[in-house]
């Protein structure tokens, strides 16, 4: 009974990530509560968490990101989870940064770099996919912390994470 209870909770969190997916362009809203309930039935799905994170930070709802994005990394394996965790790095980094926390923001940005490399060694076609948020962070970072202690200018807003749309 508890195996099905299992099997159940799964394909219904898959069944709420598919429609959050659908709603996400034309209902941000819509979208961020269809990855809370993917994410409350299925917890370990890394794809649904990095989602959900996205949208809680695209809400403002900082606290609540930040402990998906964490949630992503404590449960992606590197060399496996690499694409999950270079988002979530880089999503954990922009919420550093936006609290302030600019040298910490920076070693997760630099995390995130790391990443990058990792899989544009793997795969030199599909480097561009990445985006290049991390390296050009650390590349300006002078810039940015200078504005960022000024109350000017900060980094532009990364775009919203390709999922890999893989089941997990």
């Amino acid at each position: 009974a508890e195996r099905r209870a299992v099997v159940e909770r799964t394909k219904a969190a898959r069944n709420y990530r598919e429609a959050a997916a659908l709603a996400a362009v034309a209902d941000p809203a819509k979208a961020r509560a269809l990855y809370a309930k993917a994410v409350a039935l299925d917890p370990a799905n890394i794809d649904g968490l990095l989602n959900h994170a996205w949208f809680q930070q695209e809400a403002g709802n900082l606290a609540d990101a930040e402990a998906a994005y964490r949630r992503v990394i404590a449960l992606g394996k590197p060399g496996i989870d690499d694409h999950w965790l270079y988002w979530a790095r880089l999503g954990l980094g922009d919420i550093q940064s936006d609290r302030g926390d600019l040298s910490v923001a920076k070693t997760t940005y630099g995390e995130a770099a790391s990443i990058a490399d990792r899989l544009a060694k793997a795969d030199p076609g599909n480097a561009g996919a990445l985006g290049g948020k991390a390296a050009e962070l650390l590349r300006v970072w002078p810039t940015v912390s200078f504005c960022a202690r000024g109350g000017g200018l900060r980094p532009s807003p990364r775009a919203r994470p390709a999922s890999a749309n893989a089941a997990r």
